[in-house]
């Protein structure tokens, strides 16, 4: 019926014919269009309430409701497929300020605010569309949905909550969050607030005074090349199983005085730092693995971290290496593969990287810079060097840890092998620089450079590992080490003398 359509104050007055009684406003300002569309102008002073689905109410440029509870309601138990479009202010100072049903669309081209605590500036639930071009302001979480929803965000979506498990935007499992270029997401508490499955896609600026993104499981997060997402607490604080890209900035913003935390704080999943882009901790890692509590026969979780940009903290990369208790609650150290594949910058003040148990793979290519050292930690981890002076900066030694640690040379042969020195749980092993290639550039180049490193507690040495590489043990090289002769000498010493074992341990 028409009049089920019609707000309650209208339909008062409607069938009363009480003018004098009824708000005579509420008829000029919020009046019918039609069967199913409502128009707003002017000034309104009270709960605008409209009941029925599939229903469009436009608030005119200009126009003003405010109300002590909440000031729009389109959420009736059957009010579902409702639109809101808003041009003018919304505003509430004791209650929400849109509240509505499943299958609700927002256009807000104008502002909806709060400003008693607790107050949301939108509620609704499953399959919600909210788009805002103008200002969300609340001092509780400004726009809150259900599953299955889509915010897309121009403009200023603010949470001002002082206290309080607050939010700027929340969205239930499988929904997504867009911010596009000059759209700013911000709270004083946490900025995003996302369940499992879902996507974020930001462009514009996401920060926050707690935590900026929180995500559930199976998240795909991209932060374009304009993007920043930044937070006091984590930055980034997804669950297990989740991909990030990035193209821009991804920082913690902590200063001394703050708790430390990191830039990404996750459980499992993969990272694509690309060219030009940054992830950074001032005073915590850039990124962190936390534990993941496994049941026995669980299968092996890889995740794998790719930077071509630069990955800086206290320590760039960290796994969680103990079983450690917070708030009463066990939290159980991380037993799972991490896999870094490095050409940029990976940074930390004495550790580059901490990777804890599980067998780690570290693959370091040319172009890498890296300052600090690499911790492998236990179980059988791989270290791989791609090339003659792949790796500048100011590196440290690789930590093989507990385990059968091996170190991969990649067009890196024995024979450019000009010393050795240490033991067999500390070997430092020096390089020549590659030759050029014709004699003439050869005899004018003069004697090459030469480049090192230092291993402690790893086991095996391949050669020529992207061929048909050749095995050493720690022990072999440490007996080179304990026979002092010049560099010539080593490649003589090492290359005959050594024929009959090389033989052996050349792996097809």
């Amino acid at each position: 019926m028409l009049f089920d359509k019609i707000p309650s104050p209208v339909l008062g007055a409607v069938l009363l014919g009480c003018t004098a009684v009824l708000p005579q406003q509420a008829l000029a300002q919020c009046a019918p269009t039609g069967a199913d569309s409502f128009e707003c102008a002017g000034i309104i002073d009270g709960e605008q309430e409209f009941a029925g689905n599939g229903l469009t109410v436009t608030v005119l440029d200009g126009a003003e409701i405010s109300h002590d509870d909440h000031t729009i309601r389109l959420d009736e138990a059957d009010g579902d497929d409702n639109t809101l479009i808003n041009g003018g202010l919304i505003t509430s100072s004791g209650g929400d300020a849109v509240k509505a049903e499943d299958g609700f669309t927002l256009e807000n081209d104008g502002e909806i605010t709060t400003t008693g605590a607790g107050d949301d500036g939108v509620v609704v639930g499953d399959e919600a569309d909210i788009t805002n071009r103008g200002t969300i302001r609340t001092v509780d979480k400004a726009v809150e949905t259900g599953d299955d929803s889509t915010v897309l965000n121009f403009g200023l979506i603010e949470s001002v909550a002082t206290d309080g498990d607050t939010d700027a935007v929340d969205v239930g499992d499988g929904s997504t969050v867009v911010n596009r270029v000059g759209g700013q997401i911000i709270a004083t508490d946490r900025a995003v607030d996302m369940g499992d499955d879902t996507r974020l896609h930001n462009r514009g600026l996401i920060s926050a005074g707690g935590e900026a993104v929180e995500t559930g499981d199976n998240a795909i997060i991209k932060n374009f090349a304009t993007g920043i997402i930044e937070g006091v607490d984590d930055a980034l604080n997804p669950g297990q199983n989740v991909t990030i890209h990035n193209w821009g900035i991804i920082r913690n913003i902590a200063t001394a005085a703050d708790e430390p935390q990191d830039a990404i704080d996750l459980d499992s999943g993969d990272i694509i730092n690309h060219e030009g882009a940054e992830i950074t901790s001032t005073f915590d890692a850039a990124i962190d693995f936390d534990g993941i509590e496994r049941a026995p026969g669980d299968a092996v979780v890889v995740s794998k971290i790719k930077n071509m940009g630069k990955i800086a903290g206290k320590i760039g990369i960290l796994v969680q290496e103990y079983d450690e208790v917070e708030d009463g609650e066990l939290l159980p150290r991380n037993v799972d593969v991490q896999h870094v594949i490095n050409t940029g910058e990976l940074s930390g003040e004495t550790w580059a990287a901490v990777l804890g148990e599980g067998d780690d793979i570290v693959e370091l290519h040319a172009g890498s810079t890296l300052n600090g050292g690499i911790d492998l930690g236990g179980d059988d981890d791989t270290l791989a060097i791609f090339g003659p002076g792949a790796i500048s900066g100011d590196y440290g030694i690789f930590e093989g840890g507990a385990g059968e640690d091996l170190a991969e040379f990649h067009m890196i042969d024995f024979f450019d092998l000009i010393g050795v020195s240490g033991t067999a749980e500390l070997l430092t092993l020096e390089f020549a620089e590659a030759l050029p290639v014709s004699t003439f550039s050869a005899l004018s180049a003069g004697t090459p450079g030469s480049f090192s490193y230092t291993f402690a507690n790893f086991e095996l040495f391949d050669f020529g590992a992207d061929d048909s590489p050749t095995r050493y043990t720690a022990d072999d090289l440490a007996a080179m080490a304990a026979v002092p002769v010049p560099a010539a000498g080593l490649l003589l010493a090492g290359g005959l003398a050594g024929l009959g074992a090389l033989r052996r341990r050349r792996r097809g």
